[in-house]
């Protein structure tokens, strides 16, 4: 079923932010498995290194589940591309020669630059890449309640007021 709005939050995200909203947290959510994605093997050798780059990182900070892959991959190829056409604008120029009969057009590279660039920061809040995301997360520790009450959702524990 499609719904119109803003995207709901995911409850533990809420949690770490202090439930700001005050809303009630969904109780229901499901909860993927935990664990680091497995990069597939056919991945391109610029969104291999993206790979390996970001996803330790995002290990570290708690926010992968083994469902997270099929964005991950998506991620990491957009990245691939804006460096693919990043690296064509600086190798042809911003200007290059058209079709009929060569007068100089904007280079094709910079839209699709522009294209990837956009989606890459729509993935990259996704998994918290995006310095305003951060900005609304609490590094260091969650406030007492919040923490309790993550603690109890993580151990399945539904009888514990939030």
């Amino acid at each position: 079923m499609a719904r119109d709005g803003r995207r709901s939050k995911p409850t533990s995200l809420k949690l770490i932010e202090g439930n700001p909203g005050k809303r009630p947290l969904n109780q229901a959510e499901p909860k993927p498995p935990p664990g680091r994605p497995i990069a597939p093997p056919d991945l391109s050798d610029d969104a291999k290194k993206e790979w390996q780059y970001v996803v330790p990182k995002l290990d570290e900070m708690g926010l992968l589940h083994k469902l997270d892959r099929r964005n991950l991959v998506i991620y990491c190829e957009l990245v691939a591309t804006f460096n693919e056409a990043t690296n064509w604008v600086k190798d042809k120029g911003v200007i290059v020669a058209g079709r009929n009969k060569g007068e100089a057009v904007k280079n094709p590279a910079i839209q699709v630059q522009r294209d990837a660039a956009r989606l890459i920061s729509t993935y990259s809040r996704m998994f918290g890449l995006d310095p305003a995301d951060r900005a609304s997360l609490e590094v260091g520790g969650l406030p007492a309640d919040a923490a309790a009450a993550l603690g109890a959702v993580l151990a399945g524990d539904t009888t514990t007021p939030r």
